[in-house]
């Protein structure tokens, strides 16, 4: 049976090795509808604004779209 001490390690290593799997860029076609005129067609995540996938970066989206529509 392992000691407590290799199963704390084990533990540690899978949660850093499951956060560093967000650091690895990853390109994707562009699924936010809001984004189909746009002159490209693939992004990657994480962005620049620290999204990690297009959910995130849409949900976003949808607070910045009420507040513009909110100004007009």
């Amino acid at each position: 049976m392992p000691s407590r001490a290799w199963l704390c390690l084990g533990v540690c290593l899978a949660l850093v090795s499951s956060c560093l799997a967000h650091s690895l860029f990853t390109c994707e076609p562009v699924r936010v509808q809001w984004c189909h005129g746009m002159p490209y067609n693939m992004t990657f995540f994480p962005n620049m604004l620290e999204h990690y996938d297009q959910d995130i970066a849409a949900s976003k989206m949808q607070v910045g779209q009420k507040t513009i529509m909110h100004q007009e």
